[in-house]
């Protein structure tokens, strides 16, 4: 059973990935890389709060949705 709950779970964010705008899905995708928020600002061009401030708020939306019972 548990590799269906590692499908189910590799589903769920793929899911969550497609309704970010380009621009979080950028940010968000490095980020699960391991990559530092200095290192993405880096490699998009912005600046470290731009980064910031775009996983924080995919953030904030994922949590709001798990409260609800959406995921």
């Amino acid at each position: 059973m548990r590799g269906t709950e590692a499908i189910d779970e590799s589903i769920d964010i793929e899911r969550a990935l497609a309704c970010l705008t380009a621009r979080q899905r950028e940010a968000v995708t490095l980020a699960m890389q391991g990559y530092t928020h200095n290192e993405i600002a880096w490699l998009l061009g912005v600046t470290r709060v731009s980064v910031t401030l775009r996983i924080s708020r995919v953030r904030n939306v994922y949590q709001n949705s798990v409260s609800r019972g959406y995921r």
